[in-house]
């Protein structure tokens, strides 16, 4: 079989991204120490959060382009594929050496923009193993299979779902079982990455820095630095939201309630991450929600339906309880049950952030305050006069304790 030839279009388009991102390199280079710093650079002396948001973002679409191109090429050589590749779809060894590598390039990606453009560590994209990174890790996957059995279980006692089982080969299941959960967890750590990692922590930040510099100028009625803070998490999170409901609106069985459903599920997830400052809890749950949604109960997992599965499911009643082609979690009771994550996590002692996760994601605000501060003291303390030496009255002739 042939690799898999690129169209003149696709090469067009990849070479467009590069050259935007060369003219942007180019126009940092010559401005950054002229008249126009303040254009790219903030009064922090890093670069603004626009244009880490628009780099981040050509450097995405560039990479994941060609991590998608190199993977066919790759399922070509092995046999795998025809040439036509997309990420997840095709076999389930397929899926996972296409999320593997997209998951891997995204990773290597955001790591690197968080130590050029941010200065901070690389544990603060939210994957570091901070002193309790593995009990939220297990309290995501507690809650991903505690709600979607709760669903299911409501569903099968109305009546409005009904399992038979598929009588498939115990061996056969087993097998289609690992590879589901290898599946799954390259899913979770894929989507976490784009939807809660890098893109939404400086999003968050810059909206945050926004409504604080309208604070401090006096517009509005913002009365603390706090609310600004929260705000911009509040907007990054909706903004967030809605491409993640949308990437599942053009699945099989995709829907518009079910998008909309998936949206709000964005907005937990997003909530999981901003209570612990780390990305283990909301990849946890998102784990075992796909897991137990699609293959344990084996029904269409948003709007996505496995094969290789122990059970075939039978839905009766109105779209709005069943979720219709979306499955369950397009239903009012995925509603509810996100609604009742959201309560817990925002009341659980077991999911706030750690020191050590606080200190990878140090608030650029507060990196810098640090440092003017102590710039300031040492100021202070070289501008204070030594005071100057008693004589020793023994060389005088007097005697010292009279």
């Amino acid at each position: 079989m042939e690799a898999p030839a690129a169209t003149g279009s696709s090469l067009g388009f990849v070479l467009l991204i590069w050259a935007l991102i060369a003219v942007a390199a180019a126009l940092a280079v010559l401005t950054v120490r002229g008249r126009l710093r303040r254009l790219w650079l903030n009064r922090h002396g890093l670069l603004r959060v626009v244009w880490r948001l628009v780099i981040f973002t050509l450097l995405l679409a560039a990479i994941g382009y060609g991590v998608m191109y190199g993977t066919a090429v790759l399922l070509v050589a092995l046999n795998l594929s025809d040439g036509s590749f997309a990420l997840g779809e095709g076999p389930l060894q397929v899926q996972i050496i296409g999320y593997l590598f997209m998951t891997l390039a995204i990773f290597a990606l955001s790591a690197i923009a968080v130590r050029l453009f941010d200065r901070r560590a690389i544990a603060g994209l939210g994957l570091g193993f901070h002193s309790c990174w593995l009990k939220q890790f297990s309290i995501g996957l507690m809650m991903g299979m505690i709600f979607v059995t709760t669903i299911v279980a409501v569903q099968m006692a109305t009546g409005t779902l009904h399992l038979q089982p598929t009588g498939i080969d115990v061996r056969l299941l087993v097998r289609s079982f690992l590879l589901t959960l290898v599946v799954c967890i390259g899913v979770a750590f894929l989507e976490e990455l784009v939807f809660r990692g890098y893109f939404l922590q400086v999003l968050a930040e810059g909206i945050g820095d926004f409504v604080g510099f309208a604070r401090r100028s006096g517009a509005g009625s913002i009365r603390s630095q706090e609310f600004a803070g929260n705000a911009g998490k509040i907007v990054a999170s909706v903004v967030l939201a809605a491409p993640f409901g949308l990437a599942h609106y053009f699945n099989a069985g995709g829907t518009f309630v079910g998008a909309v459903v998936t949206g709000m599920g964005g907005l937990v997830l997003s909530l999981a991450y901003f209570r612990t400052r780390s990305l283990w809890t909301p990849v946890g749950l998102h784990i075992t929600w796909n897991l137990f949604m699609g293959w344990i109960f084996s029904v269409p997992v948003s709007g996505e339906l496995l094969e290789t599965i122990p059970f075939t499911g039978t839905v009766s009643g109105p779209e709005w309880f069943t979720g219709g082609s979306f499955g369950p979690e397009g239903s009012i009771l995925a509603v509810i049950a996100l609604a009742c994550m959201a309560v817990f996590m925002a009341r659980s002692r077991h999911l706030e952030a750690t020191p050590d996760a606080m200190a990878w994601y140090t608030p650029q605000e507060a990196r810098v305050a640090s440092v003017r501060v102590f710039a300031e003291v040492s100021e202070d303390v070289r501008d204070i006069e030594p005071p100057a030496p008693e004589p020793d009255l023994r060389l005088e002739g007097r005697d010292p304790t009279s």
